[in-house]
């Protein structure tokens, strides 16, 4: 089973409910709550996980809920899936059963229904009181082999939806004065760089200096170092160029040291400039199987530009649970640029 995230394969043997329970967070990035989750398998292998929020007084009622979360699972192709709902019954029964029975309309193989609240689980395929009791089964996923296999494996799992949304939080308190300190200074040298040369040439001069900055910051991650705020507020600046950005989207062809770069921009950047470095978050976050972190990223680069046309085409592509495998080729031609978006 390879968890999402990270794309890198980890072997985990499934044998009851509760290994099943113990790695969905791995598949997600967090603990699930009140919420209702579609793990996807095909053959032995784990290869998309979907959740959705329960229905409340804003939201889709159940039906269209259920409906959208098989659209984007049967998209990938599974020939299995789990279903586990996570809160009270009466919170969690109804888009539960929902997204089962659309499940079974589409004729679906169906290996699990669960629910899980309060550290028990409840099987809706099992009756029998000697393996499923009415009252639930106890369970404590960390002294699981799955879960201690993927944490073995370096694999870590916010507490909460918030807390991976903390993650892409913007800059407060002394860390904010200090980079929008750091982003007037490289605003100004820049601007010094460009009144010595001839208009014509300030395209390809951004460029350069972007192309530059942008491999050593590459470097500088692979060998899991960061770059100070003066260096990151360059980067940041100089990213507003679209063949800038281009070049970072375009080197982002394994997880990591990606990952970890964009993670640290998005996090670090003045909030105005967060556009491009959340976006490329979103793509290195979707291209490594984690649709959590890169909604997150995505909704935190149009919070930035809500006109920002990449972020705007990602998010597209991750809401409607579009694989990252169509990036298998990415990028096709080394020699030509990304999409102009």
């Amino acid at each position: 089973m390879p968890p999402l995230p990270p794309a890198e394969s980890v072997n985990v043997k499934l044998r009851s409910p509760t290994d099943l329970v113990a790695i969905t967070p791995y598949l997600l990035g967090f603990h699930p709550d009140k919420s209702v989750v579609l793990a996807a398998f095909r053959g032995n292998r784990a290869i998309f996980a979907a959740r959705s929020d329960l229905p409340g007084p804003e939201t889709p009622p159940a039906d269209l809920l259920a409906d959208h979360l098989l659209q984007v699972t049967v998209a990938q192709g599974p020939d299995l899936l789990a279903i586990l709902g996570y809160g009270a019954a009466g919170e969690v029964d109804g888009l539960l059963r929902s997204v089962w029975a659309a499940a079974e309309q589409r004729e679906l193989p169906i290996g699990e229904v669960l629910r899980v609240d309060a550290g028990r689980w409840w099987s809706y395929l099992c009756q029998e009181p000697d393996c499923c009791p009415p009252e639930g089964t106890r369970f404590d996923p960390a002294a699981t082999e799955a879960a201690a296999t993927c944490a073995f494996a370096g694999l870590a799992v916010a507490p909460d939806r918030a807390a991976l949304a903390a993650t892409v939080a913007p800059p407060a308190g002394a860390a904010r004065v200090a980079i929008e300190r750091a982003t007037d200074r490289a605003e100004r040298s820049i601007m010094r760089c460009l009144a010595t040369i001839p208009e014509p040439e300030w395209a390809a001069t951004i460029e350069d200096r972007g192309d530059r900055a942008i491999r050593a910051a590459i470097d500088r991650y692979a060998d899991s170092a960061r770059l100070d705020d003066d260096e990151l507020a360059e980067l940041s600046v100089l990213l507003v160029s679209l063949p800038v950005r281009d070049v970072a989207w375009r080197a982002i062809t394994t997880p990591q040291p990606h990952l970890r770069l964009w993670t640290d921009a998005t996090q670090r950047v003045v909030p105005e400039l967060a556009a491009a470095p959340a976006s490329l978050l979103g793509f290195a976050a979707w291209r490594a199987g984690d649709g959590a972190l890169a909604r997150l990223a995505l909704a935190r680069a149009l919070t930035a530009d809500p006109e920002y046309s990449m972020a705007q085409m990602l998010l597209d592509a991750v809401q409607r649970g579009v694989p990252p495998a169509v990036l298998d080729d990415w990028p096709v031609d080394q020699s030509t640029r990304s999409p102009r978006v």
